[in-house]
Formats: C-alpha cells, structure tokens, sequence
C-alpha cells in the first residue's frame, strides 16, 4: 500500500500509497486532521493577545518582554516555514506533521510552566519550531489526497478558512480561560489536541513524499534566521537603547550588511530558498507587498489593542474577547464573499477596496481616547476586519497565478512567509514606537501632576508597566495620567496604519492593472495546461499503482 510499481531514479521520491486508494471517508478525515493541526496553530496566536496583560502582571513583564512572547513564535514560524515544507517533500509529509505536532506540544507544555516571562520566551521558540512545520505541511497533505480538481478546492477552501475561525474563537476562548482558569490553560488546551492530533495522523494519514523534492538551501536558511532576529531584535530594544543609539544604528547597518550577500546568494542558487527572479512580476511583488503591509497592520493592532481594552478600557480578558468579537466575525465572512467576487471580477477591486476599509478605519482610530463609545470602537473593528478578510483570498490567487504553475508551490510559500514577517514586524515595529511615545509622553505630564521627580522617574522606567502598577497614595493619579498617555500614545500607530494603507491602495492599483495581470493571464494558461497534464500523468500512475497493490 505504500509503494509503487514504477522504478525510480536515484534521489527522487514517488507519491505513496495512491491517492485513488483512499476512500471518501478517509479523505474526509485526513482533511479533518489536517484542519484541527492548523487551528491548533493558528490558534495560539489569536488566543495568546488577551492573556498579555495577565502576563504583565503575573511576571513584571516590560513591554518587550511582552513583545519577545509574541514575536519569537513568529520569528520561528517565519524563518523555518520553507524549510520545513521542503523537509516534508524528502523525508515524508506525515512523519514531519506527526514531529510538528509531537514538539508543538512539548513547547505548549513547556509554556505551561513557565515560571518567568524569559522562561516562557524559550518555550514559545520551541513551540515555533513545531509550528512552521504544520502549515506547509498540512496543505502538502491535501494537496497529495485530492486529486480530483474540483475536490481540491473544496478541499483548500475549508483549509484556508480555518484562520478565520481561529480569529473568531481565540480572543473568546482566550479571555474565558484567563478569567476562570487563570493564563497557563490557554497553553494547556493544546496538549490533548495535539496528542490526539498525532494519534490520528498515525492512523489515517498515508505517508507521502515529492516526486522531486527541492534541495535545502543552507547558506540562505543561515541567511534569513540572521536577517531577521538581527532586524526583529533592533527594533524591540530600540526604546531602551534609543533610537538615535549606537546600537540601533549597528543594529540596522548590520541588517543590511547581511541583506546584500543574501540577495546575491539566493540570485546565484538553482534552487533558492527564496526566489528572487519571483518579484520582477510586478503582480507577484505586489501581491507580496499589500501581504506584508496587511499582517504588519493586523498583528501590531491585535498586539496593542488587547492592551488598550484590559489596561485602558479596564475589561477583564473574557470582556475584551467579545468586545474583539466584530473584528473576528468581519474577517471570517468577508473572506468567502471576496473570493467568490474574484472568481467572477478578478482580484483588482478586491484588493482596492480591502485597502479603503483597512484606512478607514485606521483613520476611525485616530479619534479615539481612553473613553471612546463602545458603538464607534464597533464600527471601526468591522471595517477593519472588512478589509483584512477580503484582501487574503486575493493575495494567495494573485501570487500563485502570476507564475508558471511548476512554481506554484514556491510561490504560495514566499507569500506565506511574507505574510509571517508582517506578523513579526507589525509586534515589533508599531510596539516599539507606541512604547517611545509613551515614554516621552507621560513624564511631564506626571510633572505637571504636581508627582515628585523620585516618581516620576519610577512610573517612566517602568512604562507601560505602570498602566498595572501600585504606586501608594498616587496609584489612582498615575493610573489615570498611563491610561490617557498610552492611548493617545496609540495614534503613532494609527497614523503608520493609515500611511500603509495609502501605500496598499496605490500598489493594489499598480499591481493590478491591465498590463500587470498580462503576464499573470498567461501563466494561468499555462497553469491549465500543466494541470491537464498532470490529472493525465496521475490518473496513469495511480492506476499503475492500483493494480501493483492488487498483485
């Protein structure tokens, strides 16, 4: 059941067993498998942001160190995400789910009992390290089960819509479990998933591996890990360094020194890590690019807002779950309507509008204060989430379709690692600079609070830490003066958000037009001709394959 007749070359792999040999049923449940892995890791993002500030208190945690607990499972996902599916098309797909699932758990365990805010750093590296091997993975998997066209996207429809319901479930779930339970269950909740997870995929998913698998690109994984922890790194302990530092300089002048060689390299390598020649197709660069600007706009949102609703806005965590709740709901149903209006209309004014709901509500957030009504944060939540949920269908679309269909693959991975470097950055760069302002906003307010200089210097030290902070007789004047300083603090943010959006709607314009999409209506002819072919050569191996395993 798990070999073909065929003989085969030296160093390449064949699909095993058949996909044709795999009932409905088991179809159905390797989909399911697949889909549970994903939310599982999708999941861990969404539900980490309402637990921040429990973290905060519960380990003293500086805003970086807050910014470290997101930022290095993303740093990991992100670094690692290529390797691992090229690791999964050579050494086998389940056997690489199953090691994904089986180290996901031991981080999440691992985080569980964390006695420190550096401790729990650690373990959400190593859960990282679990996480990136479940997205290429998992979709890897489908890809290999359903053969049939028309199966398949079904099959990645119900795929791609799981991170909408991580979306919609995480702050709810997240903010449930931190109120009743305390913070260490949101990690435990992966614990017998993923136990579950590896059981079942032991017994129902077929080991399968790359006719031809890509080689590991060492010289540009050793590239990428140091480009950007050096990059992430810079930006988060700007505030403490400053940004006008000596190390913040070497910081980025190091960055850049190591950007250049990896360029080279990766324009040289057969097989890069990182395709390079990808982005001369200004369709592909764009879509690449509003990727970025959509997650660095999403995450840094995600990231200070559950601040501002906890420690601003006073709500408990389960509270600041629901208040979310709009955000979550937009994304999951504007994603299915954008991609059916794609299908018939094409991904231009998707894109277009996607930008004009992202700024507008970006625009929407720049009014607002510590006691903003609830209805106006409302509507600025659904727009917000209007646009983040329909732009993703188009990005996955344009960036796949914009190449020769042999690249596909390669593409959908560079647009998904885009996507995981916005997430990282959008932690790292709108913290930092909300955190600067901060800083520089609250001392001579405390000083024009009549609070003595002794104070003043404490309450600025600690940051944003101050907003949960107990400070005697003046903790209700310090809390108060915090509370006002970081949300004025957050329209730096806002303003980036509405920067970036600009720049999302005229690249979406650019990246869209006749002449772009030219080459992309080519290299979609050439897709159908290639998957012509290809439904050709499967129906012939499989059959093959079919009456080896009758002998």
């Amino acid at each position: 059941m798990t070999t073909t007749g065929e003989p085969r070359a030296r160093g390449a792999r064949v699909e095993q067993p058949s996909a044709m040999a795999l009932t409905s049923r088991r179809k159905k449940l390797v989909l399911g498998i697949c889909c549970v892995s994903l939310f599982m890791n999708y999941l861990d993002s969404t539900i980490l942001n309402v637990a921040l500030p429990a973290l905060q208190k519960v380990f003293h945690a500086d805003e970086a160190q807050l910014q470290w607990i997101v930022d290095s499972f993303l740093l990991v996902l992100t670094c690692f995400l290529i390797l691992a599916g090229t690791l999964a098309d050579r050494l086998g797909r389940r056997s690489v789910l199953v090691t994904g699932l089986a180290v996901f758990t031991i981080g999440s365990i691992g985080c569980s009992l964390s006695g420190s805010a550096d401790e729990l750093i650690v373990a959400r590296v190593f859960a990282g390290l679990g996480g990136c091997m479940l997205v290429p993975t998992t979709l890897s998997i489908i890809r290999n089960t359903f053969t049939e066209r028309a199966d398949l996207a079904r099959a990645i429809g119900v795929w791609s819509g799981v991170y909408g319901v991580a979306c919609a479930c995480g702050p709810i779930l997240g903010g449930f479990l931190v109120d009743t339970t305390g913070w260490r269950s949101i990690f435990y909740v992966n614990i017998p998933v993923g136990l579950v997870g590896i059981y079942f995929a032991f017994r129902y998913i077929p080991e399968s591996t790359a006719t031809r698998a890509r080689r590991v690109d060492v010289p540009g994984q050793l590239f990428i890990i140091a480009i950007l922890f050096t990059l992430v790194l810079t930006i988060i302990e700007a505030p403490s360094y400053g940004w006008t530092s000596t190390f913040v300089a070497g910081g980025f002048g190091l960055t850049l020194l190591l950007l250049v060689p990896f360029l080279y390299i990766e324009s040289q390598t057969q097989e890069p890590l990182f395709e390079i020649h990808f982005f001369k197709n200004p369709a592909f660069a764009g879509a690449n690019f509003i990727a970025l600007v959509t997650f660095i706009l999403m995450s840094g949102f995600l990231f200070l807002n559950t601040i501002y609703l906890q420690q601003v806005r006073e709500l408990s965590a389960l509270q600041a779950g629901i208040f979310t709740l709009p955000l979550m709901i937009a994304i999951t149903v504007c994603a299915p309507i954008s991609g059916r209006y794609m299908s018939r209309h094409g991904p231009r004014m998707a894109m277009v509008f996607s930008s004009l709901f992202v700024g507008s509500a970006y625009v929407m957030l720049l009014f607002t204060h510590a006691r903003t009504s609830s209805l106006y944060l409302c509507v600025a939540y659904v727009s917000l989430g209007a646009g983040l949920g329909s732009v993703n269908p188009t990005l996955t679309h344009t960036s796949v379709s914009s190449m020769p269909a042999e690249q596909g693959g390669v593409a959908s991975a560079i647009t998904s690692t885009s996507r995981q470097i916005g997430s990282a950055l959008g932690v790292a760069v709108l913290g930092s600079l909300v955190v600067t302002s901060f800083t520089a906003t609250i001392s001579p307010r405390l000083s024009a609070a009549g609070l003595s200089r002794s104070l003043n210097h404490q309450v600025t030290s600690a940051g944003i830490s101050s907003l949960s902070s107990s400070y005697g007789p003046a903790t209700a004047a310090v809390r108060s003066i915090a509370q006002a300083s970081y949300s004025d603090s957050l329209h730096v943010a806002w303003w980036i958000g509405v920067c970036l959006s600009f720049l999302w709607f005229c690249v979406a314009l650019r990246a869209s037009t006749p002449s772009a999409l030219a080459g992309s209506q080519m290299n979609g002819d050439r897709v159908e001709s290639m998957r012509s072919l290809s439904d050709r050569l499967t129906t012939t191996d499989n059959s093959k394959a079919t009456r080896k395993i009758t002998r």
